[in-house]
């Protein structure tokens, strides 16, 4: 089963690669140069297959999860700017986080709070940058309350 999964992947990732590079020729905006991050994306695409075909390999979601928000992040800089880096840089702070917080619902580890940790702080980094809202920090003390409150609640594997 595992086999035919990764055939299946292969030929959906040379898809989608033809499909950019034809996209590329045909359209301005499609660009390589700007589409990069889509080789970062596929492996962690890829690591999500493996992480929920085999449980044993539960694990990966947490490289999964990191590299997923990387490629996004870096798509985004590519059509916005990379000035945008001097204000959203705490991401780098908040992906392996959310790959820890992420990893923690599916394998029996401490990984919840060690992720809940990475994005206090991500998220306190992000406060500096917008200091004079008097919204942002409650905010985000009320969104991780709700979120260890709702750990709490939902059943562990044992």
């Amino acid at each position: 089963m595992q086999q035919k999964t990764g055939i299946v992947f292969l030929g959906i990732v040379l898809v989608v690669i033809g499909g950019v590079i034809l996209a590329g020729n045909a359209f301005a905006g499609f660009s390589m140069a700007k589409l990069w991050p889509l080789f970062i994306l596929v492996p962690a695409l890829w690591f999500f297959v493996i992480a929920f075909t085999a449980e044993q390999s539960r694990g990966i979601l947490m490289p999964a999860t990191m590299l997923t928000v990387l490629a996004v992040y870096f798509l985004w800089l590519n059509y916005t700017g990379w000035a945008n880096i001097r204000t959203t840089w705490p991401i780098f702070i908040a992906a392996p986080g959310l790959g820890l917080f992420v990893m923690s619902f599916f394998v029996k580890d401490k990984s919840f709070f060690s992720g809940v940790i990475l994005l206090g702080i991500a998220g306190c980094c992000y406060g500096f940058f917008i200091a004079r809202s008097t919204v942002a920090v409650p905010a985000l003390l009320i969104g991780l309350g709700i979120v260890i409150v709702i750990k709490a609640f939902i059943p562990q594997k044992k």
